[in-house]
Parts: C-alpha cells; structure tokens; sequence
C-alpha cells in the first residue's frame, strides 16, 4: 500500500513539474528580405518590427556588389543610431552600456573578384523593447544585392 502511494505521488510529481516546464513557452519570429540593386537606386529603408517586450533579437546583413559602394545604417526603436557598415571596410560602432550593450561587428570584407566586394555584419541585443527598428540601405553607384536576416526570440507571455 504505502508502495502504491509512493508511485501515485512520484508520477503526479512529475506530471506538476512536467507541465510547468512545458508551460513557458517561447516564441521564434524569423523574416528574411532581399533587395537587388543597379545604378539607379536610391537609398531606402527596410522598417522591422520588435513584437515582443523584453525580447532577444538579432539582425544579419550582407551584401554583394558588383560595382559601386553601399553604406547600410541601423537604428533602433527610437531613432537612435545603433551601427553602420559599409563595403569600404568602415565599421562605425555605438554600444549603449551594460546588459542592452549592442555590437555591430564586420566579420567579412573581402574581395572576390576585382569587380566584387561581399561584405556581412551581426548586431545582436539581448533586451529589446516594442518597437520598429530601420536598417536603411544607401547605394553608391552601385550594382548587386542585400539580404537581410533578422530573429526574434521571446517568451509567450511578453
């Protein structure tokens, strides 16, 4: 008897604990996007939107042009400027400090042929509010493509 009890009360315990663990939910939002370019594009703006408060996200960009010079710009939910990269090679850092720091860091700038530079960059905030964030595109006499990947992760109760 005592036996039983112990086995009822074992698999209710793990039937509590397994629920609750189950319970917290988290969200995964990815959105990609591309846009081609040639000579006569002008800059542009690509508006992402935070859904969930307190959220993780990140942003990943990258670019290959043909010819010409591309400069790409973040800014954050409330207009602020958050990083630049462009095809140069230039990377303009601006991190806020403590937990929300942000890092806009260039992992590649290269040359593939003479006639092509790829150039790509990661920012990533652990702590986001609700909000659109900008990343605006300015062409340079430029030719090719960017491609933009961006992921929102975040609890269901945010």
């Amino acid at each position: 008897m005592k036996k039983s009890i112990k086995t009822i009360l074992g698999i209710l315990l793990f039937v509590i604990t397994g629920t609750s663990v189950y319970s917290q939910v988290q969200t995964d939002f990815r959105f990609q996007n591309q846009v081609k370019f040639n000579e006569a594009s002008k800059p542009s703006d690509i508006e992402i939107e935070v859904t969930s408060d307190q959220c993780q996200f990140e942003i990943n960009v990258s670019c290959n042009l043909k010819k010409g010079d591309l400069k790409i710009e973040i800014y954050d939910e409330k207009g602020k400027k958050q990083g630049s990269l462009s095809t140069g090679g230039e990377v303009d850092k601006k991190n806020t400090t403590g937990e929300n720091e942000i890092s806009l860091s260039q992992r590649e700038s290269k040359t593939i042929t003479e006639t092509q530079k790829a150039v790509s960059g990661r920012l990533v905030r652990d702590i986001a509010s609700i909000g659109t964030w900008t990343i605006r595109i300015i062409p340079s006499n430029a030719t090719g493509e960017f491609n933009l990947m961006y992921r929102q992760l975040g609890g269901a109760g945010n």
